[in-house]
């Protein structure tokens, strides 16, 4: 049987993410996710500069727990506090508020690749993994992300309300079922 992260992640994933993905799996045990009390910075030293936790307010409303310092970097500030339409355009901060919905909702993991406009005017290129935890282990209060990002200058035009969307991956935890979100051009 393949890995977790195998059955999700596309092969150019960066291993950073199939490593947290891994832990993430491991600590959820037989439920559906791990709680954030689950978590433990000794198990993962090699991912907290890059990883972050959203406490789930309502569902949709996001706030930023704790974001380690290449999450903060692109940004030019601390995150903790802060919403996401604090840090990027309404429409891209809506896109991004949706998915994170998505992913307390069902729950379900969530792969993206995209490049996404921040306030500064700069664009923040970026593979992000995001997955559920739940202090009971079945309904989320917490959303664990992590990200491979770099602040870059596009030659392109964005093309989806501000952003460019390479790639959106779907993991249903109740059905096991892997959707491929294709975005429109």
């Amino acid at each position: 049987m393949p890995a977790f992260a195998d059955r999700f992640l596309p092969p150019e994933a960066p291993e950073l993410l199939r490593r947290v993905a891994e832990y993430w799996n491991a600590r959820r045990g037989t439920r559906l996710m791990p709680s954030f009390d689950d978590l433990d910075p000794t198990g993962m030293p090699w991912a907290l500069s890059r990883m972050y936790v959203l406490r789930v307010r309502t569902a949709e409303e996001f706030v930023y727990r704790l974001a380690g310092e290449e999450v903060a970097r692109p940004y030019g500030r601390p995150l903790r506090g802060a919403r996401i339409s604090d840090l990027l355009p309404e429409a891209s901060a809506r896109m991004i508020q949706h998915r994170w919905s998505r992913v307390a909702r069902e729950p379900a993991c969530c792969y993206t690749n995209s490049e996404h406009p921040s306030t500064n005017g700069r664009f923040i290129a970026a593979q992000r993994l995001t997955m559920p935890l739940g202090s009971n282990g079945w309904k989320a209060d917490h959303i664990l992300g992590v990200a491979c990002s770099q602040s870059i200058s596009l030659d392109a035009e964005p093309t989806i309300e501000g952003a460019i969307i390479r790639s959106v991956i779907w993991r249903n935890l109740a059905t096991d079922k892997v959707s491929v979100e294709v975005p429109s051009q």
